[in-house]
């Protein structure tokens, strides 16, 4: 079965968050984040926009304002610079669905990204991607930690990896790279590494 058809007649709700600390100098950037999640094939969306313009929240405190404010089964975190393709909120749900249906423990799903450029040219894509789809209730109650200025998302996977060596709270789809990640001066989040469509690591950015 494909990850991204549907699996759940009465598919649960999912609220997409994104933290708005551009929309004043690269409002280009956040208007395209915006419009792809509107064309999502997942039809039980919403969006919380969280303005963060004056930077007067840390990452992990304006993350975890949107999900107090969140009614939805599931949450998905997107950068205001990054984009979705049109299957990446079905395919994680569906991902997710999937291995509880196995009797899985699970809180989060992650996937591979596609780094583009400033100009929305696709480069290569990036082994994992440290945002994701995440279990609201489960999050809500395990918040992000508010005093990193940066990785406060790789902080969350490390801390989702560690809670029990025995079994697994954290998936990564390494096969699906539905999720665009822009590469330009002012990221955030540090260092990446690339791949190629082999697996071969070709430059750590």
């Amino acid at each position: 079965m494909s990850f991204a058809q549907p699996v759940d007649a009465h598919p649960p709700a999912v609220d997409v968050i994104m933290i708005d600390t551009r929309g004043e100098v690269k409002p280009q950037y956040v208007d395209y984040a915006i419009a792809t999640v509107k064309t999502q094939s997942y039809a039980k969306l919403g969006m919380i926009v969280v303005n963060n313009r004056d930077r007067g929240l840390s990452i992990g405190a304006a993350w975890n304002l949107a999900v107090r404010h969140s009614k939805a089964r599931f949450v998905f975190f997107l950068g205001d610079d990054d984009h979705l393709f049109s299957d990446c909120i079905a395919a994680h749900v569906n991902f997710f669905l999937q291995a509880e249906t196995l009797g899985r423990t699970i809180h989060a799903v992650s996937s591979g990204c596609l780094a583009f450029t400033e100009d929305n040219r696709p480069i290569s894509p990036i082994a994992i991607n440290h945002t994701g789809l995440y279990d609201r209730a489960w999050l809500e109650a395990n918040p992000f930690n508010e005093t990193l200025d940066k990785k406060v998302d790789t902080e969350m996977h490390l801390r989702l990896k560690s809670h029990d060596p025995e079994r697994t709270e954290l998936y990564t789809m390494r096969h699906y790279y539905g999720y665009g990640y822009r590469q330009h001066p002012w990221m955030v989040s540090g260092p990446k590494v690339v791949f190629d469509r082999k697996g071969q690591m070709i430059q750590r950015r």
